[in-house]
């Protein structure tokens, strides 16, 4: 008798869809922004998400006193804003079986970047419906997506091995495979982080949040 593992579920959902971003006309403007944003980080001694000398914007973009404004209202995300996202985040909000009534806004934007050695730790973006994360710039062999399996907690009670989780077997974490200009829709509640970029050239990803907002 033969044994597989059947690699479908009904969910999380993880809908892939693709834009031209044309990176290499916004790279000045991005690294910039990465600039202002690493400088920032070094002033305040900030302690973020990115490892191995990776830098985010999201600690510059997101602060409500700040001034600089998130890449998702830069003209040169205007199209991918107020086309794209309009019309594509739409179709997935209503896959995800999203009260169509419900208003829902942009609430934050951001950049990352890898260099050698860089990576993304585990996190998630809570309270967040919608998360978004598009890939400006992805070298080949420069690092996947990972996903960690939303039902982790009810492994607790099984009776896995002790090194289990420390092996090459462990399942708790799965990867999505990423390219330049793809673009990943999926819940925020689902715990994900990068892979290490093992390539001597950067990795720029883009994420923005879609959320509901709350009427008190």
């Amino acid at each position: 008798m033969t044994l597989r593992i059947e690699d479908a579920s009904p969910f999380p959902y993880i809908i892939k869809s693709s834009y031209d971003f044309q990176f290499e006309k916004i790279r000045s403007k991005v690294d910039a922004h990465l600039a202002e944003a690493d400088a920032f980080i070094k002033s305040k001694d900030l302690i973020t998400l990115e490892k191995g000398g990776g830098v985010t914007t999201a600690t510059i973009t997101n602060r409500p006193e700040s001034t600089t404004l998130p890449p998702h209202k830069w003209k040169e995300f205007e199209d991918f804003n107020k086309n794209f996202l309009r019309k594509c985040g739409g179709n997935v909000w209503d896959l995800f079986d999203y009260e169509p009534t419900r208003p829902r806004t942009i609430n934050g934007s951001w950049i990352n970047v890898h260099p050698k050695g860089g990576y993304t730790a585990s996190h998630h973006h809570h309270g967040c419906p919608l998360a978004i994360v598009c890939y400006l710039h992805v070298p080949k062999g420069s690092g996947r997506l990972l996903i960690k399996n939303p039902m982790d907690m009810y492994t607790h009670a099984l009776p896995i091995r002790e090194d289990y989780f420390d092996s090459d077997k462990n399942r708790m974490w799965r990867p999505v495979e990423v390219e330049t200009n793809d673009v990943l829709f999926f819940p925020g509640y689902l715990e994900h982080k990068t892979e290490i970029n093992k390539t001597d050239e950067k990795r720029y990803i883009m994420s923005v949040n879609i959320s509901v907002p709350v009427s008190i």
